[in-house]
């Protein structure tokens, strides 16, 4: 497994409740509505960060160019939007097998695929044309290319 750098958070953002790293129950019943353990690297993004908004959050190399992450979502009952609520939508409106992580200033997500035919791949999702593309094959990868947004 690859090393998943630090990521520096936005300042002025108010950090999502952080998981309990000793005891990770909200961490361990999302796996369960998944129905299995999450990738490492994305396992340990939320369990050091559980979303945010990261200084570093501009994708460069989408087949549509540049995007940012406008915020990594959170495992929360209590946030507005959250991976587990996602989750439940892309489940039940045609999308099985993608974890959404991440969305855009527009309303577009980033998937993370937990199938055994696309397990840790990171896809890009427009809700305009409700498609999803393959952008970087694993959720460290992702995370290391991420550049500043200026």
């Amino acid at each position: 497994m690859n090393t998943v750098r630090k990521l520096n958070r936005s300042r002025g953002f108010s950090q999502f409740e952080l998981l309990d790293k000793d005891n990770p129950v909200e961490l361990l019943n999302f796996e369960k509505q998944v129905g299995q353990k999450l990738p490492d690297g994305f396992r340990l993004f939320l369990l050091e960060y559980n979303g945010g908004v990261f200084n570093e959050s501009v994708f460069l190399d989408s087949p549509d160019g540049p995007v940012v992450v406008a915020t990594f979502l959170p495992i929360s009952h209590t946030a507005p939007e959250s991976i587990n609520v996602s989750f439940d939508y892309f489940q039940e409106n045609g999308f099985p097998g993608f974890i959404p992580f991440g969305s855009d200033p527009g309303g577009n997500y980033f998937l993370l695929g937990f199938t055994e035919s696309n397990l840790d791949n990171v896809y890009y999702w427009s809700h305009e044309t409700m498609h999803a593309t393959k952008i970087i094959d694993s959720f460290d990868d992702f995370i290391n290319v991420l550049a500043p947004d200026d």
